[in-house]
């Protein structure tokens, strides 16, 4: 039987309502819960995302299991995690090193095809067809990059949020899918290859999250799995007899997981203590120390294996590692009289820090409008205005970045005194495009503009790090003007792309700037200028991600230099904290324009007020132990919910009978109690005031006149329930397929028995009710429930202080908290989406009267 509990007063003494009627009351309630999500989101499009279950389900079937498993089992199981460690790792270098490889081929082409042209027909006014040359290629390779994301559109932007989110607990469909992957590494070629102002790094951590998700899976995707079904069965059957079952469930797939971001943070930067550091920062929300070793190796393997393979294909050294990751800032070699930093140079750095902070901020806010105008008025028209999108940030960044070398670039003799000049050019260290050469008198000359938006971002960062010419101001100051508006408009276009790398080639250029003001007034004179670089670098990406710990280790592991540690340290800590009092970091705030419920680390101050009564949801739909298939198959259908309370009906515990004046005072006083319990635990009764909270001296409940009082307690009484436990909705699906029922005159005995893996054979992608047959199904059978559902769930009071319900919800990993009262009913039930910060903020304004603490 399928009952309905609201705890509303117009619902007490409905127990049953009729199909039409819990129709409506469900919409009405999917319609409130979305306009209260459309609400917090600011009024954009958002999705109702639903959680991951981190947390087990200790049914019956599932302690068979665990009961059935042996120690020996427990060390080949911890045995073969470990191994799969090493092999998540290697594969997220060889997607590192296939994406390193294939962009450079891309670039060399298109640069020297360009160069080439540039060279002939600058003397004889014809430039113009150079930069259609240059057009082509651009608009080309990202145009390719677009039509490739078509295909997947979540593969799209760096990722990082997206894994972020998925290891904080949030299904978001398909993040870690193959398809993903494939359209993701192969759409990064063509994006960074475009002359777009993107990065690499994002998408490999995207990637080496993918791989860890799909490696354990030991099992063939559906779609490829039809594939190989006509013409290669035994495929089909080898992988299904390799199969291992052991890490499918969402709590194992999301250690892995973290430690294959770990992975790509180690193969694009070369820093396997960053990336573990940041899957621990930013990634995981969960972490144990297990975990921790696991992705140090995954992350150490990831490097030696992509430093192995890139030194032998760059520089044909296949016994010696000199390329440990896709980005590295080189060697800061100091030249007679110069030091990195001295102690009077903090000062300066905390100051860079806090310019930092600002310009992120900055960013950030400009990225937030657009994002904001492309998700309400581009997105909406369809894919492809979204492609044209892409093709038009392509064909303006390639047509200002060549105006820009031409006209404003600076012609400078070239300082032959560090590296000669040949080393330089043939390098790609600087670009002498529209320069007038005179080699026969020794006057060779490079542009300054030309050298930065002509080279990969790459290159450049390290020609702003330790190029021994100069920058003039004038060139810096132009570089951002045109680098911050056009980096901020390309990211979110439909193409992947990183932030990390165009974040650091934007604050380096700042550092510059800052470097060439200090030693215009004779400060800082004796300080390396690749120091000012770093340190910018550092300020304005920690202004944007608002990342410190994570950062500062990424930053010293690629530039080889510990001695920057402190600087590093105090810059970042300087911009997050000046960022933070404006907006918060980038990855965040795509989060929240998204509507995902994400839970931070702790929950907001100033919410003693609240208790668990004031965030639950309290209008509930529940199941009875034994129910007939019909209902359920009804349910699944109408409801949008994943789990579903099952109970029983309550029956009032009576007092002794007598008079008043020899019933013992103690049994009086506890009944007392217990009814005041039972009523202070509904939020909405109308034994309620609106203006109770906070009304009186001690904050206690205002209770209703004492007439009143016994008849509002029977209607309580009427519509409790008592609470046995919580069964999910790919439980009841898994039920419905295998038919698990009986007859009601043979009785529960009879109904068939699954066991853990029958119940767990369709994860991670189980069927819809729509997607199954139930015409073949005796619906007026029964199912009895009790051994599939999760009988012992965390629950909670409902004076509980919220501060402690999220704390409990987000460390233990919940999906689903029921509100059980003093009698042991329920009376609700808490999300995720109850206890983000703004759902949070929202209700205690609500409870104040629109004015929060």
């Amino acid at each position: 039987m399928t009952l309905n509990i609201n705890a509303d007063e117009s619902s007490f003494g409905a127990d049953l309502l009729d199909i039409s009627e819990v129709d409506q009351a469900a919409e009405k309630r999917r319609q409130k819960k979305i306009a209260e999500v459309h609400h917090l989101s600011h009024g954009l499009p958002v999705l109702d995302y639903a959680s991951l279950n981190y947390d087990d389900c200790p049914n019956k079937p599932y302690r068979d299991y665990k009961s059935s498993l042996t120690p020996a089992f427990g060390n080949l199981n911890g045995l073969i995690s470990w191994l799969l460690m090493f092999w998540i790792g290697a594969a997220t270098a060889w997607v590192a090193v296939i994406i390193d490889v294939v962009i450079d081929h891309l670039a060399d082409w298109k640069f020297k095809t360009v160069g080439d042209s540039i060279t002939k027909r600058e003397d004889d006014g014809t430039l113009v067809i150079c930069l259609l040359e240059l057009l082509a290629f651009n608009c080309s390779f990202v145009t390719i990059a677009t039509l490739m994301t078509t295909q997947e559109p979540l593969a799209a932007g760096s990722g990082i949020p997206e894994v972020k989110v998925y290891l904080n607990g949030v299904v978001i469909p398909r993040v870690t899918n193959m398809k993903t992957l494939i359209v993701k590494a192969t759409g990064v070629l063509w994006s960074v290859a475009g002359g777009l102002f993107v990065g690499r790094e994002g998408p490999m951590i995207h990637s080496g999250a993918v791989i860890g998700a799909g490696f354990p899976q030991f099992q063939l995707n559906p779609t490829v799995r039809q594939c190989f079904n006509p013409h290669c069965e035994c495929m089909v059957q080898l992988t299904d007899k390799l199969s291992y079952k052991h890490y499918r469930t969402d709590r194992m797939k999301r250690d892995f997981v973290s430690s294959g971001a770990a992975a790509g943070v180690a193969a694009a930067f070369g820093a396997p203590i960053g990336g573990v550091l940041f899957a621990l920062e930013e990634g995981a929300s969960f972490w144990n120390q297990s975990l921790t070793w696991k992705s140090l190796a995954c992350a150490m393997t990831s490097t030696a294996v992509l430093n192995f393979w890139l030194s032998g294909i760059q520089y044909g050294s296949w016994t010696s590692f000199d390329n440990p990751g896709l980005l590295n800032f080189g060697s800061f070699n100091l030249s007679a009289g110069q030091t990195l930093w001295s102690v009077y140079d903090l000062f300066l750095f905390v100051l860079m820090g806090i310019g930092g902070g600002l310009l992120g901020s900055f960013f950030n806010m400009l990225n937030y409008r657009l994002t904001r105008y492309r998700m309400l008025h581009v997105n909406p028209k369809g894919i492809w205005v979204r492609c044209l999108e892409a093709f038009l940030v392509a064909s303006i960044t390639t047509v200002l970045t060549f105006t820009a070398s031409m006209a404003f670039g600076r012609c400078k003799e070239f300082d032959n005194s560090t590296i000669p000049i040949d080393t330089q050019l043939n390098a790609g260290i600087t670009r002498d495009y529209f320069c007038n050469q005179n080699a026969s008198a020794g006057e060779i000359q490079y542009n300054d503009m030309a050298t930065l938006f002509f080279n990969g971002q790459e290159t450049s960062i390290k020609a702003l790090y330790h190029n021994p010419g100069e920058f003039t101001l004038t060139t810096l100051y132009g570089f951002i003007a045109l680098y911050f508006p056009l980096m901020c408009w390309t990211y979110g276009i439909l193409v992947p792309s990183g932030l990390f790398v165009p974040s650091i080639l934007c604050g380096a250029c700042y550092g510059r700037i800052w470097g060439h003001v200090l030693q215009d007034f004779d400060w800082a004179t004796d300080l390396y200028p690749g120091s000012f670089a770093l340190i910018g670098s550092a300020a304005f990406l920690g202004g944007v991600v608002r990342m410190t710990i994570s950062l500062t280790v990424i930053m010293i592991e690629t530039t080889n230099e510990i001695t920057y540690g402190l600087p590093i340290m105090l810059t970042l800590l300087s911009a997050k904290f000046v960022g933070d009092q404006f907006n918060i970091g980038l990855y965040d705030i795509h989060n929240e324009m998204k509507g995902i419920p994400f839970l931070e680390f702790d929950a907001p101050e100033g919410m003693d007020d609240l208790v668990a009564r004031d965030v639950m949801e309290e209008e509930l739909e529940v199941l009875t132990p034994n129910v007939e298939m019909q209902e359920v198959i009804d349910l699944l259908s109408r409801s949008t919910h994943n789990a579903w309370p099952i109970v029983t009906s309550h029956k009032s515990s009576k007092t002794k009978e007598g008079p008043a004046d020899v019933l013992d005072t103690k049994d009086v006083l506890n009944e007392n109690f217990r009814k005041r319990s039972v009523k202070e635990s509904y939020k909405s009764s109308s034994t309620r005031r609106p203006s109770s909270r906070g009304s009186s001296q001690n904050g206690a409940l205002q209770m209703l006149p004492e007439e009143e009082d016994d008849d509002v307690f029977k209607k309580i009484e009427e519509t409790a329930k008592n609470f046995h436990g919580i069964i999910l909705r790919e439980q009841l699906t898994a039920l419905i397929k295998k038919n698990v029922s009986y007859d009601f005159s043979t009785g529960p005995s009879s109904q068939k028995q699954l066991n853990y893996w029958e119940m767990m054979e369709d994860y991670p992608r189980y069927p819809n009710i729509y997607d199954l047959d139930t015409s073949q199904y005796d619906k007026t059978r029964l199912m009895d429930l009790t051994e599939y559902m999760n009988d012992c769930p965390y629950t909670v009071s409902p004076n509980l202080p919220a501060p402690k319900v999220f704390n409990l919800f987000r460390t233990m990993g919940l999906r689903h908290l029921p509100v059980l009262n003093a009698a042991g009913c329920i009376v609700g039930m808490i999300t995720r989406h109850d206890l983000t910060h703004e759902s949070m903020h929202h209700k205690l304004m609500e409870i104040h009267g629109g004015t929060a603490h």
